[in-house]
């Protein structure tokens, strides 16, 4: 649940739109810092931006 879902009410509308930018922010970090961590596991982790529907094994 996003902070907008949240607290909706409770944020003005002005403060929305920026809400939800950085909401989108930390989410693409956190999908960067999953796919480091898998990467350094020796495993490929799909692009969510990309679209990926695989995850492969490197051997």
């Amino acid at each position: 649940m996003t902070t907008v879902e949240k607290h909706g009410p409770r944020i003005p509308p002005y403060l929305r739109a920026w809400v939800q930018r950085e909401e989108a922010a930390i989410e693409r970090r956190r999908q960067r810092c999953l796919a480091m961590v898998f990467a350094d596991l020796g495993y490929d982790y799909p692009n969510p931006e990309r679209h990926d529907v695989y995850v492969a094994v490197v051997a």
